[in-house]
């Protein structure tokens, strides 16, 4: 699409549809005030001058408001307001009303949305490092599948620049931590589920590739979803039921499965048909579940070799247990004040070396130093 030329003295800024800001410049410039990075935007007066502009012009698309004071401001209604690819970096949004807002391609770094707002905003691959939002209420906001961050660093990975995809996959790691623990005060356990998964797979990306710890955490996002997934554990555990039954049809459980309490032998024969050996299976998968589920009590009797298969049995029930504690461990509730009380323990014992205080510090202190 092709972009107008601007008439003589008119605002040079062109919209992503090709079309012109019709604002006129201001000072030296090619810009128009909003669009002017140069111009101060610390004003006093700087929101009612905003909220002003914002009523006879939809498209916001771009502005300049670094440092600007909008606490308290109200954009947007049922028309809606375009902010997409604004400059928001460290601006005091405190209190702020934002409804049907568009923030895509944003910057939002350090910008101080505490005690705001938010419904039905759109912030897909906004620059969220540092974006302050305690006590802030979200209704529909759309964060997108991934934050910017990481997909910077799926970027970078796939062109082998190793140290930059690091860099960006730890800035990810931070902006899922706050966004969980935001999601978690205001009681949105689906949404906070989500980027608690988000957060976790953040820090697998983080360790060594085929390290210890890597392919644990990965067993442990395969099986249990870190916590927040239960369907999978049980699903586990019927295929471990199932599989042993096989051992254990192969050869053959003792038990009292006849009539009137005698001794029965079941198990797989080539003597017999298919029905027959159906049926023995399906006891022998009944024995297996017995098993699996009292850690080794049955009152049949496995008669393979009882070593290595009830060894690895009882590893594999006692694990399949330990993920279902820690499932319901992770997804329980938080505390009052919003702070999430086991998740903190399921990120350790998952693998995460850093622990919830530290990363709050560094989510808080990344910027400070440049």
């Amino acid at each position: 699409m092709g972009t107008a030329k601007p008439r003589e003295g008119q605002c040079t800024y062109a919209y992503r549809d090709g079309k012109r800001c019709t604002s006129e410049i201001e000072g030296r410039g090619q810009f128009c005030f909003w669009h002017d990075p140069a111009a101060n935007k610390e004003s006093p007066d700087i929101k009612d001058r905003l909220q002003e502009w914002a009523r006879s012009h939809r498209y916001l698309e771009g502005i300049k408001l670094r440092y600007a004071q909008l606490e308290g401001i109200k954009l947007g209604g049922s028309k809606g307001v375009d902010l997409s690819n604004a400059d928001l970096f460290h601006a005091n949004l405190k209190k702020a009303r934002l409804t049907n807002v568009n923030l895509k391609d944003a910057n939002l770094v350090k910008t101080d949305l505490s005690r705001a707002r938010l419904s039905q905003v759109n912030i897909q691959d906004a620059n969220l490092m540092g974006v302050q939002l305690r006590g802030a209420k979200m209704d529909r906001v759309d964060w997108g599948k991934a934050v910017l961050n990481e997909k910077l660093g799926a970027a970078a990975e796939r062109k082998g620049k190793e140290h930059q995809a690091f860099q960006c996959y730890r800035e990810a790691l931070l902006v899922y931590q706050h966004l969980g623990r935001v999601y978690a005060r205001n009681r949105d356990g689906k949404m906070a589920s989500r980027l608690f998964m988000r957060e976790m797979e953040m820090q697998r990306k983080l360790m060594p590739r085929g390290s210890v710890a890597w392919f644990w955490s990965m067993l442990v996002d395969l099986v249990r979803g870190y916590g927040e997934k239960p369907l999978p554990v049980f699903g586990l555990a019927l295929i471990i039921v199932l599989i042993s039954g096989g051992f254990y049809s192969y050869y053959g459980v003792l038990g009292s499965f006849g009539p009137g309490g005698i001794d029965v032998l079941l198990g797989f024969s080539s003597e017999v048909g298919l029905v027959e050996n159906a049926v023995d299976f399906l006891h022998c998968a009944i024995f297996s579940a017995k098993v699996f589920f009292s850690l080794g009590y049955s009152d049949q009797v496995y008669e393979g070799p009882r070593g290595p298969l009830r060894r690895s049995k009882l590893f594999s029930a006692a694990w399949s247990w330990r993920f279902i504690w820690c499932s319901r461990c992770a997804s329980t509730s938080a505390e009052p004040g919003g702070r999430p009380r086991d998740r903190d323990a399921f990120r350790i014992w998952s693998g995460d070396q850093t622990s919830a205080k530290q990363i709050s510090r560094l989510y808080y202190a990344s910027e400070e130093n440049g």
